[in-house]
């Protein structure tokens, strides 16, 4: 089981997704911030089935917009993988390639997000970005 480390957010219950063509495995809204982090895990058998990932990346692709609308809140969504880490970075780097102006994925292992003092996550420069850069997610 993956412990949240996420603070400062108001949680959303996945079932709350529903009818929106995508459902995250966690969601937390920040008023304050005007953004809603959306969270997918990945074992390392869903990672090698690389179709599975890329339908979800398409998925949102294609409904961040209605989320957007109905939560009037930015939405970004963090992929956290049971990988080796370089893994992560490769798959951020592949993306570059393909990546849409309005894509807001970012990308982290498993173990690196474990590694993070409980309640620093958002703040910590462990996630690849689309671009295959590292960031904090503030």
């Amino acid at each position: 089981m993956v412990r949240i480390k996420l603070s400062g957010g108001d949680p959303i219950s996945e079932r709350d997704f529903r009818g929106f063509g995508v459902v995250p495995e966690g969601a937390f809204g920040y008023q304050l911030k005007g953004t809603l982090l959306l969270l997918e895990f990945s074992t390392k058998r869903d990672w090698k089935k690389t179709r599975r990932l890329t339908r979800k990346i398409i998925a949102y692709r294609k409904h961040l917009s209605k989320i957007r609308q109905a939560y009037g809140l930015i939405p970004f969504v963090v992929f956290i993988a049971d990988v080796e880490r370089e893994l992560v970075a490769r798959l951020a780097e592949e993306l570059s390639a393909s990546a849409q102006e309005e894509d807001q994925f970012y990308f982290t292992d498993y173990e690196t997000f474990k590694k993070v003092e409980m309640g620093q996550a958002r703040n910590a420069e462990i996630y690849y970005f689309v671009d295959g850069k590292e960031y904090s997610l503030c």
